[in-house]
């Protein structure tokens, strides 16, 4: 007998672990223990730790008489088995890790970043790593079937050997609504879909206590910094003039809005000369 496939269950809530070993099985098992007490950070280890030993059974489910069937029992096994206390798929060494374990890896990794220092010393070990020619060629040997079938298949494809740069034309999730509304540019499709978003109440209008900056007074001089950055040629709308239609569309929409009166004079009129000449500047306020 070469080795044996062996499962340790937890008793408490029937998860369990596969695992192949060549040594006495009471041996292995001493070895998860004393990874447990040594704070080592797997799956097993961590249950041992937190359940206790005796919380535990192990057992032999299957002899094998080779290296080979030793992995590819352990394989089956777990592939069969689905064992809530593996990470890899087994077959010697570390295996390939399971969907699980992918999805939880690629969370703990999401939003982190690598600190400078870590990569520069990740450069300085990749700097200077020599691959024997022995090495390379067996590389080589091992990647030249699959070079070649992608050789073929870009010539039955595009009938030439080169590699061939596919462009895809971006197509917005919100095509069919520009369509459906004439929108060409980009202007009138910005504006076309905050309209269909504002009355369908997927965006809505930041304002008062929503705003961010509600009731926060801008620093004096950040209002100075803006204002000296918009004068002149810095303003976007320097030079520039508004035709006749538009001027018209802002009359008509200027005309619709409800006037408002002064509280320290009752005088009324359109907000926009009002706060100006009114309100908090009016002559009339005591």
């Amino acid at each position: 007998m070469y080795g044996v496939i062996y499962k340790v269950t937890n008793k408490v809530n029937g998860n369990f672990y596969i695992g192949q070993t060549k040594m006495r099985l009471g041996s292995r098992w001493s070895k998860h223990k004393q990874d447990a007490r040594e704070g080592k950070g797997w799956v097993l280890a961590s249950a041992i730790r937190k359940y206790g030993v005796e919380s535990f059974s192990v057992e032999v489910l299957e002899q094998c008489n080779s290296k080979d069937e030793l992995n590819h029992a352990e394989i089956r096994l777990i592939a069969a088995m689905k064992p809530e206390y593996n990470s890899c798929a087994g077959g010697g060494g570390i295996g390939s890790p399971s969907e699980d374990v992918r999805k939880k890896l690629s969370i703990a990794r999401l939003g982190k970043k690598i600190s400078e220092e870590t990569r520069r010393r990740m450069s300085d070990a990749q700097k200077g790593h020599f691959v024997s020619k022995e090495t390379a060629d067996k590389i080589q040997a091992v990647l030249a079937p699959r070079y070649e079938s992608m050789r073929q298949a870009r010539i039955e494809k595009y009938g030439t050997d080169k590699r061939v740069r596919e462009s895809r034309k971006y197509v917005s999730p919100h095509q069919s609504l520009y369509d459906e509304l004439g929108a060409k540019t980009t202007a009138e499709k910005i504006s076309v879909l905050a309209k269909f978003e504002y009355a369908n109440g997927l965006r809505k209008v930041i304002s008062g206590a929503d705003n961010p900056m509600f009731g926060k007074p801008k620093d004096p001089a950040i209002k100075a910094k803006l204002s000296d950055a918009n004068k002149g040629e810095g303003n976007p709308y320097f030079g520039k003039s508004h035709s006749e239609e538009t001027r018209q569309k802002m009359k008509e929409a200027h005309a619709l809005r409800a006037p408002v009166s002064c509280p320290h004079c009752g005088k009324t009129g359109h907000l926009n000369p009002m706060k100006r000449w009114h309100f908090e500047n009016c002559r009339s306020k005591a």
